[in-house]
């Protein structure tokens, strides 16, 4: 008897296997050209501004980032409360609980000033700091260089400082140090990236900061600090904590102490790079997100501000991040960077230099905005508009030194003109590439229909000829079409692949909606999609893909009682209807954030409840996995080689170590890396060696799927956390359901089930999604999954962690999808199971395939709207990594059912080739692609 492998042994390779490689091709294709086009980053001049802005105001700055700090942290509660812009909650745990800002606006106004300082999406750390030491507004792109930044290349303050000689010192986050590796003279950085980790940045910056400012002076003209323990814990228990209030009175502190040691003449920046969620994350655009503080102190002797606060009297001004830099420049006597498109801040400066300050802000701005259009070629009338406003602005500035009188008209006239100009940027910064996206668009549409196609066609090879042919065409015209090879190569496969499959397509796509199963799986599917044109839909996928599991089945019901009204058909599907909604309602509706799961952990009685609520579910995912192994070789029909038994008890030790680890409130990474290290050792065991079968290869290739997806159920609690073992149960117990009810179908309707088995599968796979916690925005990403079992965690490991972590609702779906078709198998053939995968497999990519088109189509329609940074673009980008993840994992989970289906020579056959010769008609041309 041979192990493993035998079902297939017709091909050593399956066609549908070659179909899915082709897939995955031309997913990327369309999302490396989708991408390229939609999310580029702004062309980088590389010129420098020479003149400064000023004669200066002070001589030595002190610059504090005081991560994630927003501005209500900072305000006084009562002045937040009268100002109508100020849309924050009034909680005790963090509203104004920084009194030393409130005290010297009080005590000293013509020397403390406090500013809402607003940033650009998007809000994460890398990308703040790029537009706080610029002053330009970096792409959104960029995101995804967060946690690997490299070294700026543009004009800034920084630069400036080392050319003008100024000696700078830089404690705290190690981000600063991939954007400037070289430009500090003394440097004390530390990681960033453990949440986990509250005190460790923050007790360094106070260390280092405080002696240098009481020692000799003449060591350092700027000091900048970045202080991360506010930031870190907001991500691990949300701004409503304990924490954050302990936490924000140690920055008090920190803050009292260094104005009292600031040297005369030197500027204190306190301000944070951007703000927080309710839950405590950032990185979209929301009002919490972009709102940070920003607190001014200047030491005595110092030039007094321009304008004294009015504090409490009036409300608090509102200034972009971008115009930090400027202002920062204006009062050290620097050269404003090339690249700025941000303004002087004119409260922070006397008359005498302000108006001096803004001529050259002006004089850079315009340089600039012009170069930049001459560069990429942009010129429309709105630039045309800026030059005649900048003319005038400049003309009142040659008035002022004619004759006195002018200095408002003059600052008002500069300030039109550098929020037109800011406004112009925000609007036309990242110049779209529609040919590539265009290209994406097609791409992606080509996928779609060669899915299709390939669910009409009868063919029993893979069109290797083909689809050779039409890449090699592309290849080869390539150069003289001035096209990307990537594009072209694809472009041309799918070509190929569609022109061979139409010859030989059993059916058209009107004869497959005449099929009601069919017709009801796709009218599901496009809903779906069409869904994404609008933002409403997108921003309430969680229910609307609820809504539609809930008509598809209502509809199946409808459909059955119309065409076959047979109570031994109706009532299934009427109990199907019920099982799923219960499953839904115990397992929740995914609005409790991983920030409040953190939380309960950290709370005796809350903590103490949810441990309960938890261990149910957990008890009874351990208790069926050992219950079903032990279940398939118990009848003797089944044997486990040394090997395979080797995995079945590995899978089971990687499911106690999660419990071990929710039972030591993760004080341990002992129980983490166990269960990974047995988890991966169960898989290579089922691989090296699946279960065998002498008389039930049904049960055996159940068993070797089971053994082979145990450790990644095990992965996803763990990494997911103890509130969603419900998700994950109820995941498990709809897996038995649809198996029992789908294959009572299959036996009594002449209905084919397998298209709409793998988009109602698909539906399921996106409700869970949101059910484990997860949502289509950057800061509902669960970046504590990175150091799940791991105190300080390498980039790429903690990549795969937090990856999983997202799409492990996905990834378990299509897993299951081969434990679901063993079953409907009837009469069981290891040598056909492959072909009966296909028409379900095949349809459950194409829902995650024509969700990618629909989020790159209504991109590209909507590349000016307003929300496009802050809904669209998350929602495509979070649509291509699962769309990939899911053809991935679908390409695996055919070579891993090839490889436990056990040889077995008899009779036998697929269900669609020995029942009704209808039937058998409409599954032979997929389910013979592994002939």
């Amino acid at each position: 008897m041979r192990r493993g492998g035998g079902a297939a042994a017709a091909a050593a390779w399956p066609p549908v296997a070659s179909f899915l490689v082709l897939a995955l091709c031309l997913v990327c294709a369309s999302v490396y050209c989708f991408t390229r086009g939609f999310l580029l980053t702004r062309v980088q001049l590389s010129d420098t501004t020479a003149d400064a802005a000023s004669s200066g105001t002070v001589d030595r700055a002190v610059i504090l980032v005081v991560d994630a700090l927003r501005f209500d942290f900072a305000a006084p509660r009562a002045s937040a409360a009268v100002c109508a812009q100020h849309r924050f909650p009034d909680s005790p745990y963090f509203h104004g609980r920084l009194p030393v800002v409130q005290q010297l606006l009080r005590e000293e106004p013509s020397r403390a000033h406090l500013f809402e300082f607003v940033a650009d999406p998007p809000t994460t750390t890398m990308q703040r700091l790029k537009g706080l030491t610029t002053g330009g507004l970096p792409a959104f792109f960029e995101v995804s260089k967060n946690f690997a930044s490299t070294a700026i290349e543009e004009d800034n303050i920084i630069n400036q400082l080392v050319a003008h000689d100024k000696r700078i010192v830089f404690v705290g986050d190690d981000t600063w140090m991939g954007l400037f590796p070289t430009q500090f003279n003394k440097s004390y950085p530390y990681p960033s990236l453990d949440v986990k980790d509250l005190h460790t940045v923050d007790n360094g910056v106070m260390a280092r900061i405080t002696p240098a400012l009481l020692q000799a002076s003449d060591e350092w003209d700027v000091i900048v600090g970045h202080m991360l323990g506010v930031d870190h814990v907001g991500h691990r228990f949300g701004p409503s904590h304990d924490e954050m209030t302990r936490k924000l009175a140690q920055v008090n502190a920190f803050i009292e102490q260094t104005v009292r040691a600031l040297p005369p003449r030197t500027a204190l920046f306190v301000f944070g790079d951007h703000g927080m969620t309710p839950d405590g994350n950032h990185g979209g655009g929301t009002f919490e997100e972009v709102t940070a503080a920003l607190f001014v102190y200047l030491s005595p002797q110092s030039t007094p501000v321009g304008r004294p606060n009015e504090y409490p009297a009036a409300c608090f001004s509102a200034v972009r991040q971008v115009d930090f830099v400027p202002t920062f420049a204006a009062m050290l006597g620097l050269p404003i960077p090339y690249s700025n498109v941000g303004a002087v801040i004119p409260e922070l400066l006397p008359a005498d230099v302000l108006h001096e300050a803004l001529h050259a802000n002006a004089m850079q701005v315009h340089s600039y905005m012009n170069h930049y259009s001459a560069v990429t070629g942009i010129r429309n009338v709105e630039l045309d508009q800026l030059d005649i406003e900048f003319d005038e602005a400049e003309a009142s500035f040659r008035a002022l030194h004619k004759q006195k009188g002018h200095e408002d008209t003059a600052s008002a006239l500069y300030r039109r003109y550098f929020d037109h100009v800011f406004s112009l940027c925000s609007r036309i910064w990242t110049t779209f590439d529609l040919p590539l996206m265009r290209w994406g668009c097609s791409l992606s549409a080509l996928v779609v229909g060669c899915l299709l196609l390939q669910l009409l066609s009868v063919d029993t090879h893979f069109p290797t000829w083909a689809v050779a042919f039409g890449a090699g065409c592309g290849l080869v015209l390539s150069p003289f079409t001035g096209f990307q090879i990537v594009s072209l190569a694809a472009t041309g496969a799918a070509v190929g692949f569609l022109v061979a499959r139409w010859r030989t397509r059993a059916r058209t796509l009107p004869s497959m909606l005449c099929d009601w199963p069919g017709a009801v799986a796709l009218v599901l599917t496009c809903l779906h999609t069409a869904g994404f044109f609008s933002n409403s839909f997108i921003e309430a996928e969680p229910a609307v893909v609820r809504f539609l599991i809930m008509t598809g089945l209502a509809l199946v019901l409808l459909l059955l009682v119309l065409r076959e009204p047979r109570p031994g058909l109706v009532w299934p599907a009427l109990l199907l209807i019920c099982v799923v909604r219960c499953l839904h309602e115990i397992a929740g509706d995914g609005a409790v954030t991983h920030v409040e799961q953190q939380q309960e952990q950290q709370q005796g009685a809350v903590a103490t409840a949810v441990a309960l609520a938890s261990a149910a579910p957990y008890a009874v995912i351990v208790f069926a996995v050992w219950k079903s192994t032990r279940f398939f070789y118990s009848d003797g029909n089944v044997k486990l080689p040394a090997l395979a038994a080797a995995a079945r008890w590995f899978g089971l030790c990687s499911l106690l170590c999660v419990g071990a680890h929710w039972t030591l409130a993760s004080t341990s990474t002992l129980p983490p890396r166990i269960a990974y290290a047995a988890g991966a050792a169960a898989i290579a065991c089922t691989v090296a060696c699946p279960p065998i079968s002498n008389s039930n290869p049904r049960h055996a290739a159940a068993c070797g799927m089971l053994l082979a997806v145990t450790p990644l159920v095990a992965w996803a609690l763990l990494l997911l956390g103890p509130r969603s073992t419900a998700a994950v149960a109820c995941l498990c117990a709809q897996l038995v359901a649809f198996v029992w009810v789908h294959r009572y179908w299959a036996c009594a309707s002449r209905a084919d089930p397998g298209l709409l088995l793998g988009v109602m599968w698909a539906l399921f796979a996106l409700q869970y999604f949101s059910q484990t916690g997860h949502t289509y925005q950057f800061s509902g990403i669960h970046f504590d999954a990175a150091f799940v079992g791991f105190e300080h965690t390498h980039l790429s490991v903690g990549a795969l962690l937090v990856a999983y972590n997202t799409f492990a609702a996905p990834i378990l779906c299509t897993m299951a999808l081969p434990f679901i078709v063993v079953f409907l198998q009837e009469p069981f053939d290891p040598r056909q199971s492959i072909g009966c995968l296909a028409q379900p497999l095949l349809s459950y990519v194409l829902v995650f395939c024509l969700d990618l088109c629909g989020s790159m189509t209504f991109a590209f329609i909507a590349r000016r709207h307003l929300m496009v940074w802050r809904l669209f673009c998350p929602k495509y980008v979070f649509e291509a990594a699962m769309c990939l993840c899911v053809c991935c994992t679908a390409l695996l989970a055919v070579l891993l059912l090839r490889r436990v289906l056990p040889a077995r020579e008899g009779d036998g056959s697929c269900a669609a080739s020995v029942g009704d010769p209808v039937v058998a008609k409409r599954r032979r041309g997929v389910g013979a692609l592994a002939k």
